[in-house]
């Protein structure tokens, strides 16, 4: 409770997700993964849920396997996001974002992201950004948040008001040059 505490300027009972924050981490990150399967499957696409805990990915969509990664906005207007495996075994990562009334939804495919032994890029929206190496899965005890970081400055983000919008993500970031599956 005392991360809400220490939000309250931002997350208050009166905001619409203001639930969410309640949540563990694991919790929030299941919430984010049934959401997009929901969603997906009401589209009408091939969606498999794979539950797999701290596996390489998360869902397969059409064929495509897709890692959900959910935050919340933080104190300092971002949202942050732990565990992202350099084995690209998966396809594309969803990153969810939630902050206290609006959802932010952003689909990268893994040919956006580079990996080296301390740090990483990735583009955003058509901007270069750098991620940073957190450590090793199993060791000492760190499977959850070990991997790479990415941060995600509120402004940079493009709201999720509708299915639609999230669909048109969705296919626009599959369907670029860049795409190798």
């Amino acid at each position: 409770m005392k991360e809400l505490d220490s939000n309250k300027s931002v997350w208050n009972s009166s905001k619409y997700f203001y639930k969410i924050k309640e949540l563990s981490i694991d919790q929030r990150g299941r919430i984010g993964e049934h959401f997009l399967r929901d969603v997906f499957k009401e589209l009408n696409m091939n969606v498999e849920y794979v539950n797999n805990n701290h596996g390489d990915f998360d869902l397969i969509v059409n064929l495509i396997k897709i890692e959900v990664k959910l935050a919340t906005l933080d104190l300092n207007n971002k949202f942050q996001h732990e565990g992202i495996k350099s084995s690209k075994k998966w396809d594309i990562i969803a990153f969810v974002d939630v902050g206290p009334e609006n959802l932010y939804v952003t689909f990268i495919n893994k040919n956006k992201f580079t990996f080296d032994n301390k740090r990483g890029t990735f583009i955003l929206h058509g901007e270069m950004r750098n991620s940073h190496f957190r450590g090793k899965d199993n060791i000492n005890n760190r499977a959850t948040g070990a991997g790479y970081k990415v941060d995600f400055p509120l402004k940079k983000l493009i709201e999720t008001k509708t299915i639609k919008d999230l669909e048109n993500s969705f296919n626009n970031e599959i369907e670029q040059k860049n795409w190798k599956h």
